[in-house]
């Protein structure tokens, strides 16, 4: 299944906007008339979920960015150690699938994509205490919790998967060893 997908970045040349609906008009919104936007001014990136032999077709998409997380938002447990301000985190702004895709683990598939992006951003480029979600409903929140999604203590609708359990999920690849003899 993985290889006849491709998760890549919004172009908005190539991938067709318009013909998304995922029944949600804030998220069909954003993904026809904001992302792009926000792709040129560096505030979110939004990758898409499209077919190979269909490349056009958005079949989902999510989007990531950067956003400071107060000390006292977070679980009890991971405060220890940490210094007293904002700290720097990564945000799954937006998750959504067509409405002719759902139900298809494509919802998965995006979220699983999302934690390797941050995994590898904590490893190659920047420091970030976890991955934050903002749930729309409890639902929404139940489908989180299942990848490791903590919610925060004063708002069960905004989660947080902690550093710790990114990086566990995606373990860094060694280098293959060659040896001469």
């Amino acid at each position: 299944m993985a290889g006849d997908f491709i998760i890549t970045l919004l172009d908005v040349d190539r991938h067709d906007r318009s013909a998304f609906d995922c029944g949600e008009t804030e998220l069909n919104r954003y993904l026809q008339m904001t992302a792009r936007q926000h792709l040129q001014k560096g505030i979110a990136n939004t990758y898409v979920l499209v077919r190979r032999e269909e490349p056009s077709k958005i079949l989902g998409y999510f989007t990531l960015s950067f956003l400071q997380v107060d000390l006292t938002e977070l679980p009890a447990q991971y405060r220890n150690k940490l210094p007293k301000t904002s700290l720097p985190a990564a945000k799954l702004g937006r998750l959504a699938i067509d409405r002719k895709c759902q139900g298809n683990n494509y919802g998965r598939l995006l979220l699983v994509d999302a934690m390797r992006r941050v995994a590898g951003t904590i490893r190659n480029a920047a420091g970030v205490i976890g991955l934050f979600v903002d749930a729309k409903n409890p639902h929404v929140a139940a489908f989180y919790r299942k990848f490791g999604f903590i919610p925060l203590e004063e708002n069960p609708l905004f989660l947080m998967l902690p550093q710790q359990t990114i990086l566990a999920a995606f373990p860094e690849r060694k280098a293959a060893h060659n040896s001469s003899t």
